[in-house]
């Protein structure tokens, strides 16, 4: 008879606790083991977690961001535990739909080759979770480790699970993902990203806006996508077992906003006057002025970038033809 795999959950924490109850609760229905990697957590993370026995923490203490690191750790700490696994790769806003335990996918997963990832469909919820959206993407979160193969990927959007030989497309089974239930929380960490990317990466803003701009939208979603009803079956399992889906903790007060200010003493705010971070009141948290060095081409430019992000318009003439100019200028 095959070998039945742990199942072990990984997921990387900073400041969670705003869901990361529900999640562990929802978590330990389907995980022998849950692997938390935190990030230096300043709030009731790490005594939320310190409730679950199937949680164990390992701790990030690296002064810098780098999140290929940081899987890495959650991936040798997993190794450390004996025989056939199955990783599953979520966090701390997502969960396994709760389908899972009446799918002949689930059976599939235990049963698949080691080396074998699985591809998984997104659902993301509007704040109410009455409606989703989704792409046509199938993200590899789940993986029947092989013991071998290496993590890869950069400091930021990291792959989540090692190099796969070969991969399984589900369609019954999803990963809910509830960012948007805080959406203020959502632009703070995109803020953040774009910060970040001009910092480390050395990105210009056009790139930026590219990649991060439609994030800004998260407050007109239905003017922006297709929205449709979610399938009720995601949520059914949870619900009965008495999980309430629909509250979470609303902070004040982000962290990542707090890194970018950090990063304004550091290297000034005339770095970042092109990204589209200047609708936010920084002077409502920051203990002295913050100097806005934006210039009114700044301001255009800004206001063109969200325009030419709305329903994708940069991807049509004459949007690539400025954003090739402004790559000219390395704006």
């Amino acid at each position: 008879m095959n070998e039945k795999p742990s199942i072990i959950c990984l997921t990387p924490t900073k400041n969670e606790d705003w869901i990361l109850e529900r999640f562990l609760t929802c978590a330990s229905i389907w995980a022998d083991h849950i692997i938390l990697c935190d990030q230096q957590s300043t709030d009731q993370t790490l005594t939320i977690a310190s409730r679950f026995p199937k949680v164990s923490v390992i701790h990030n203490n690296r002064p810098d961001f780098d999140e290929t690191a940081m899987r890495a750790m959650l991936l040798q700490e997993a190794r450390k535990i004996s025989g056939k696994k199955l990783l599953v790769s979520l966090d701390a806003d997502e969960l396994l739909s709760a389908n899972w335990e009446n799918s002949t996918e689930w059976t599939t997963m235990m049963n698949a080759a080691p080396g074998t990832a699985f591809g998984i469909r997104i659902v993301n919820f509007t704040p109410d979770l009455s409606q989703y959206f989704t792409s046509e993407a199938f993200y590899p979160i789940a993986y029947l480790d092989d013991g071998t193969t290496p993590l890869g990927g950069g400091k930021l959007h990291s792959t989540r699970l090692p190099s796969y030989k070969s991969i399984v497309h589900l369609n019954d089974i999803r990963f809910l993902h509830f960012s948007l239930m805080d959406i203020e929380r959502t632009l703070s960490k995109n803020r953040w990203y774009m910060c970040y990317e001009k910092i480390v990466n050395n990105r210009n803003a056009v790139s930026i806006a590219r990649q991060y701009n439609h994030l800004n939208f998260l407050k007109n979603l239905s003017t922006e996508l297709p929205l449709q009803p979610p399938n009720p079956k995601w949520m059914e399992g949870y619900k009965k077992r008495g999980i309430d889906l629909t509250s979470f903790q609303k902070q004040n007060e982000y962290f990542w906003d707090r890194k970018v200010l950090q990063y304004f003493d550091q290297y000034g705010t005339k770095r970042f006057r092109g990204l589209d971070i200047w609708y936010y009141d920084w002077s409502k948290i920051a203990s002295h002025k913050i100097r806005n060095e934006r210039r009114w081409s700044d301001k255009i430019i800004t206001r063109y970038f969200r325009f030419s992000s709305l329903k994708k318009r940069y991807l049509r003439f004459p949007y690539k033809a400025i954003d090739w100019i402004l790559n000219k200028m390395n704006y």
